[in-house]
């Protein structure tokens, strides 16, 4: 217990507080679980305790590298991103709806059939780039290499669009 109390403990806040995981808000009660590990004294607690804490802190890790875009999710935003301009009653109204529809559909079709991988994702946001900014206004420049970037802006037009 004592590693817990004397190493863990504030090695871990110190860490937490430097990437700015332990911020306002804390959506996980990180600073809540820390206290209650550090004050606990029977060893059989201390176990169910830690594993909160830590399954708190694996949480806003994952909700941080996720604020920074998430290139696993870029299927869903292409499938969002058609159901948008399918059945939202303005942008299905727009010029380019179809346009969107088609090369959602195209780059869809060509992830399923592994003819298309990710690297395409860039390609797909160049040619509907202008209707998201036509129904969207700026949330992003959608231009660049880096996916993750890409996912984030996209995510950012897509809500705005869903409003």
């Amino acid at each position: 217990m004592a590693f817990i109390h004397e190493q863990l403990i504030p090695h871990l806040k110190s860490d937490l507080t430097e990437i700015g995981a332990l911020g306002d808000p804390d959506t996980f009660g990180l600073n809540a679980s820390l206290a209650i590990v550090a004050a606990e004294g029977s060893a059989p607690q201390l176990i169910g305790k830690v594993a909160t804490l830590l399954n708190g802190v694996n949480a806003r890790l994952t909700m941080l590298q996720l604020e920074k875009g998430d290139p696993a999710d870029i299927i869903q935003m292409v499938r969002w991103q058609k159901q948008l301009f399918l059945r939202h009653p303005k942008l299905s109204q727009l010029a380019c709806a179809l346009k969107v529809v088609a090369a959602s559909d195209e780059f869809l079709r060509g992830r399923e059939n592994g003819k298309l991988t990710n690297s395409a994702y860039p390609k797909l946001l160049k040619e509907v780039g202008a209707c998201l900014r036509e129904a969207a206004g700026a949330h992003g420049s959608l231009t660049g290499t880096d996916l993750a970037t890409l996912e984030k802006e996209h995510r950012a037009y897509l809500l705005e669009l869903s409003k």
